[in-house]
C-alpha cells in the first residue's frame, strides 16, 4: 500500500505536464484557505505563482471526471482573478490506477 502511493506520488511529481510546478523556482500555496468577497471560504489544493506573478491551479481528484469538478476549479480562478491575480492555467489531476491530467 504504502509503494503504490509513493509510486502514484512520484507519477505525478514526475509528469511532463506538471513537473515545472513541483519546482524550487516557484511560490506554492497548499490547501490555503481563500475567503471570498461573499463570505465563502475556498481551498484549492495547490495554487503555483511563478516569478511573472502568473498562478497555475492544480486540483487534485479521485473517481471520475465531473462536470462539478471544471466548475470548482473555474471557481477558484474566479475568486483568484478578482484578487488582481492573472491565473495562467488551470489542471485538474485524476488520481486512479492511472494519473490523469486535464486542462480546464
Amino acid at each position: 500500500m504504502l509503494f503504490e502511493i509513493q509510486n502514484k506520488v512520484q507519477q505525478i511529481l514526475q509528469h511532463p505536464k506538471l513537473k515545472n510546478f513541483f519546482s524550487e523556482e516557484v511560490t506554492v500555496y497548499n490547501e490555503r484557505e481563500i475567503v471570498t468577497v461573499d463570505g465563502q471560504i475556498i481551498i484549492p489544493d495547490r495554487l503555483v505563482i511563478n516569478n511573472k506573478n502568473e498562478v497555475t491551479i492544480l486540483d487534485y481528484k479521485t473517481g471520475v471526471a465531473l462536470k462539478k469538478h471544471h466548475q470548482q476549479i473555474l471557481n477558484y480562478q474566479n475568486v483568484l482573478k478578482s484578487m488582481n491575480y492573472k491565473v495562467k492555467k488551470l489542471y485538474l489531476i485524476y488520481i486512479g490506477a492511472k494519473i490523469i491530467v486535464e486542462q480546464v
